[in-house]
């Protein structure tokens, strides 16, 4: 920045895409600063000192490649709701403390280098960690319990989810696509009464269908080590979208299932040995509209199939 540069009066700074690799040295009087957005900066090395801006809100630090730590005095920054680190392939960490009341939204998808789970306030309401190293969830986290969105999609280095997630009771969705080291989930799952959507398509070891809230709404379950779909999968009453493709050790559904009557959408494609359909579904599941069979062993579809298909559902074979 030039040396003339006097940003009392600066409420928001926007260079993203720029060059540079520094922006000033020292603490500047930043009272009214609100919002920095210094995303795509390639060749950025550091944050500047952000402890005079007393009311700063949002920090977009997305796709900053060479950032390889973010400024301590972040922590002193008591209005900060919205962190954007994602793609910061070279950021290992955030500073320890970061508990700030007011932060809502962080959003670390991509930093490739980051191992550990960062502390978070109880506020913090939306968490973006795909694509991270993160090995492990603490225990600890059951504190964030204003949670209402997690994705730790594609974190190959997670095994196991702590028993604590079942304090998270405000989550509505969690994302663990891709975790293909992920075991089965812990039974306290199902004291999660506000999950909405699971997510945990591509977790190979995973080999027992989930336990579950009965509200669950959207659940994808492909390309697991599943082999059977438990009867109780009919306590599931609010779910509209279920997805089970691609568990190529699946060889049949229960006759339970077609006691989901909110059911608009069910995909078993890829299920290489799954050979027949209940009979039942195509009685009772009058929400049902979208039907995936391919790449199924499924030869004959049920007498009664005209059922559905009088009430315009889509069938792919």
């Amino acid at each position: 920045m030039p040396s003339r540069f006097h940003p009392e009066f600066l409420v928001e700074l926007c260079m993203s895409n720029s060059h540079l690799h520094y922006l000033w040295n020292g603490i500047q009087p930043l009272r009214i600063l609100k919002k920095m957005d210094l995303s795509r900066c390639q060749y950025l090395m550091e944050v500047p000192d952000l402890l005079k801006a007393t009311n700063f809100e949002e920090l977009n630090l997305f796709y900053c490649q060479s950032l390889t730590e973010v400024t301590p005095s972040i922590k002193n920054l008591q209005k900060l709701y919205c962190l954007y680190l994602t793609n910061c392939i070279k950021l290992e960490k955030i500073p320890s403390g970061i508990a700030l009341q007011s932060l809502e939204t962080v959003g670390m998808n991509g930093c490739s280098s980051v191992m550990h789970f960062p502390e978070f306030s109880w506020k913090t309401k939306r968490l973006y960690m795909s694509s991270t190293k993160i090995e492990e969830l603490p225990s600890s986290i059951s504190r964030l319990s204003s949670l209402v969105e997690l994705d730790m999609s594609d974190c190959q280095s997670i095994r196991t989810l702590p028993s604590s997630v079942r304090h998270l009771v405000t989550l509505k969705s969690m994302n663990l696509d891709g975790c293909k080291h992920l075991e089965n989930l812990p039974d306290s799952l199902q004291s999660l009464t506000s999950l909405e959507t699971l997510e945990v398509s591509g977790c190979l070891n995973m080999n027992e269908f989930p336990l579950v809230a009965k509200n669950i709404e959207v659940l994808r379950i492909s390309e697991t080590s599943v082999k059977e779909i438990p009867a109780r999968i009919c306590d599931l009453s609010q779910l509209r979208y279920l997805s089970i493709s691609g568990n190529k050790r699946l060889r049949s559904l229960p006759v339970s299932i077609s006691e989901l009557r909110s059911l608009e959408k069910l995909k078993v494609s890829g299920c290489s040995v799954l050979e027949s359909l209940p009979p039942e579904i195509c009685e009772t599941m009058s929400c049902l509209r979208w039907l995936d069979l391919e790449r199924t062993s499924i030869k004959e579809l049920p007498e009664n199939i005209g059922n559905l298909i009088a009430d315009s559902a889509q069938i792919t074979q």
